[in-house]
């Protein structure tokens, strides 16, 4: 069989270790609780109103292969998950099964307990599409190949939220920008939430956390790759969330399964369901629901504003619900302590939003905007980034304004993170300024944000309320392979 990318090569199996192993295990009992879906789920209930589950949102499970199987002349690999227990009503296509024949993969069903299995958040969504990563990379979807002239687009995704627990490269720095530049063309294009993993360890690889319009996912232990070393698309930092996984293999599904809930609660909400359910929108709502308690060292600085290994920090389900559901807000005017935008800004330009504390609070505000990628050889496409920046400031006596934070990284997304702040009038703005890549002369935005005086995820968890967790961990024990490979390795 012809392979664009000749990825497949001779299986090395490593084991976590003991330790490994016992924290996988712990954090699968406890995650739930510590990404603030428990509390949500009392939230909700006492409020009587319906817990979002995903329901109707499409999903697409993107796999390295674990091995492969011979049997006769025909070669089948690992990379789909078995979902005929512990996934009520789901319906698994395998887009990739005419060019790469699988059989079950236990990473593959682990990482699908987590997006989409009955003790997920996700547990609603029933129509899944796999892929084999080689595959995705190629014909399956983004139709990435190492000829120097190419007019083939990627596929169209019809999935609205991606999930790739691998990672790797194709061994050559000019066509992993390649699969980068197609994949972040495609988030633009078809408006999909892409959650991608960051490598365990500390070696970074370029696929795929490197992407402009991913949200890429770390560990709450920080044992993962972090930063920006890797060979392409330097102003992109990672991870952008961490979760309370012991690999990053599980830990993405955990963020993207938040993602699929999101989606179905812009749906369900008056006047959000367009574009609350935009990928710059769920990406915002995300990042800016983030908790930093749990990381005594968490930093940022104007041009770094997310912390070097924790990101915005780690994934609050609860936060970010409740950010989206206090509704999307209007840019130059008086806006809620707590809520959201999409909006469209010119070069030059700057939107501002005012809002009251009626006491003393923290402030989380992130803004986020899309990499467009444009041309007609989709091989050589051409970087549209546009330089925008976030500044938040405190209203004085007539209008006086006096910087409070700034956000000004060379990436695309800014955050600012403001303790402490006195009860008072204060403004942010997103301005549109020079130094941009390609000449866009606008670009769509979202922003979040949310305030509290007491500490993020404040709803009280009864202690009669559980949350069931029909998912099963299997021993760990896990592949890594010489380029692309599943992140849990």
């Amino acid at each position: 069989m012809t392979r664009i990318f000749r990825t497949f090569s001779r299986l090395r199996w490593l084991s976590p270790g003991l330790a490994g192993l016992l924290a996988v295990g712990l954090a699968r009992a406890d995650y739930l609780t510590d990404t603030g879906y428990t509390a949500l789920a009392s939230q909700l209930q006492l409020a009587g109103t319906p817990l979002p589950n995903g329901a109707n949102v499409t999903v697409a499970q993107i796999e390295a292969s674990e091995r492969s199987v011979v049997s006769g002349n025909v070669t089948s690999y690992a990379y789909v998950a078995n979902v005929t227990s512990g996934f009520s009503g789901v319906t698994l296509t395998n887009a990739s099964e005419i060019r790469y024949p699988s059989v079950s993969s236990g990473h593959a069903g682990t990482v699908a307990g987590y997006l989409f299995g009955d003790g997920a958040m996700a547990r609603g969504v029933t129509n899944v599409t796999a892929y084999l990563a080689d595959d995705w990379i190629g014909a399956g979807s983004l139709n990435t190949t190492t000829a120097g002239l190419s007019l083939t687009a990627p596929n169209v995704e019809n999935a609205e939220v991606t999930n790739s627990s691998w990672v790797g490269t194709t061994g050559n720095v000019t066509y992993d920008q390649r699969v980068l530049s197609r994949l972040d063309y495609a988030v633009q294009r078809d408006d999909f939430v892409a959650v991608v993993g960051a490598n365990n360890g500390v070696v970074p690889q370029n696929l795929m956390a490197s992407a402009y319009n991913v949200i890429s996912v770390g560990l709450t232990s920080g044992g993962h790759a972090s930063g920006n070393s890797t060979s392409v698309n330097g102003a992109v930092t990672f991870p952008h969330l961490v979760a309370p996984l012991g690999v990053t293999s599980y830990a993405t599904p955990v963020v993207a399964s938040a993602a699929a809930v999101l989606i179905e609660s812009a749906r369900a909400s008056v006047g959000t369901a367009t574009n609350g359910a935009r990928s710059e929108t769920t990406k915002a709502v995300l990042l800016a629901g983030a908790t930093k308690s749990e990381f005594p060292g968490w930093s940022r600085n104007e041009t770094a504003p997310l912390d070097r290994v924790y990101g915005a920090g780690e994934l609050n389900i609860q936060n970010s619900y409740q950010i989206l559901t206090a509704g999307e807000q209007t840019t130059d005017g008086a806006v809620a302590a707590s809520g959201w935008d999409f909006s469209t800004i010119s070069r030059n330009a700057t939107a501002t939003y005012t809002f009251d504390l009626a006491a003393p609070a923290d402030v989380s505000i992130v803004l986020t905007w899309n990499a467009i990628y444009s041309g007609s050889n989709f091989n050589a496409l051409t970087l549209g980034l546009a330089n925008l920046d976030l500044s938040l400031y405190s209203v004085g006596t007539g209008g006086v304004l006096s910087l409070v934070q700034q956000s000004r990284s060379s990436g695309n997304v800014e955050h600012v993170w403001a303790t402490g702040l006195t009860g008072g009038t204060y403004r942010f703005a997103v301005n549109y300024g020079a130094n941009s890549a390609g000449n866009l002369s606008s670009v769509d935005y979202a922003v979040a944000w949310q305030s509290t005086g007491t500490g993020f995820a404040v709803v009280p968890e009864p202690g009669a309320w559980s949350a069931g967790f029909g998912v099963l961990l299997g021993l760990g024990i896990l592949a890594r392979r010489r380029r692309l490979r599943r992140a849990a390795a």
